[in-house]
């Protein structure tokens, strides 16, 4: 399971519409990712222009974006919409322990410089976090560190996601600074849930605090209640399973039983 069928399942389970842009095609399986090919950025703005041709969206969620120039177009047209809160989640592809195309490091510097300002949420994994800081992460404090650093790129919350971190649970850190006020750190705690070892937890969790954001939640609320959310789909999808494969997410869990 990849990032957009997370992210449909997710808006949908939140009681929104999803409108989607498709800016990739990856291959792989629900364990590890094997590759990509980009959309050409005239087809990207297409679908976009389509996706809000019938009205401003009520929240945007930014997922991967691997090529320079579509990550230009997304912001220009991201920027006709000042007041629709967007969630941005700074997609970190490898392949192992490769380092990162030269191509893909330069969308994740445009995305960086162009979208992150426009965040109303900034919400990177560890690696991700990383990459743009600098900040080697191992445990909490550096966690904080590195929030600190993320919220001075212009960000307006950072939702420091601790699934692929090191640490012995999977605990989240929410930062923000209201106006000009001191930082705010709050910790959402949660255990590891150890069946689940697939993709779409990340995107799962963007894709819930941008519906709730849509919904009028605040950037509080719309991050503890998308980490109840998550992990009570990890604990339900921990017996879910596709022929041979289980530990998947189960967005449904609230409908019907596995």
């Amino acid at each position: 399971m990849t990032g957009l069928p997370a992210d449909v399942k997710t808006i949908s389970a939140f009681g929104c519409y999803p409108l989607t842009v498709l800016t990739a095609i990856n291959t792989g399986d629900f364990a590890s990712l094997h590759g990509w090919t980009n959309i050409d950025t005239s087809v990207v703005v297409q679908q976009l222009e389509d996706a809000i041709r019938p009205g401003t969206p009520n929240a945007v969620k930014v997922g991967f974006l691997s090529d320079a120039q579509t990550v230009e177009a997304v912001a220009e047209r991201l920027s006709r919409f000042p007041n629709v809160p967007i969630v941005v989640d700074p997609v970190l592809a490898r392949f192992g322990d490769t380092e990162l195309q030269p191509e893909y490091s330069e969308a994740l510097i445009l995305v960086r410089d162009l979208l992150l300002p426009r965040a109303t949420v900034l919400a990177p994994n560890v690696p991700s976090a990383e990459f743009l800081t600098g900040v080697s992460i191992v445990d909490g404090d550096n966690m904080e560190r590195a929030a600190h650093v993320l919220l001075d790129m212009g960000p307006g919350a950072i939702l420091l996601k601790g699934g692929k971190s090191r640490r012995a649970h999977s605990d989240d850190l929410l930062a923000y600074r209201e106006e000009d006020g001191p930082v705010t750190l709050t910790w959402f705690h949660s255990g590891r849930v150890r069946e689940y070892t697939r993709f779409g937890a990340g995107s799962t969790l963007t894709s819930a605090i941008a519906a709730g954001l849509a919904r009028g939640k605040s950037i509080r609320d719309a991050c503890e209640d998308a980490k109840i959310f998550l992990t009570a789909a990890l604990r339900a999808g921990s017996q879910v399973g596709v022929g041979d494969v289980s530990g998947l997410v189960h967005h449904y869990y609230a409908w019907w039983n596995t």
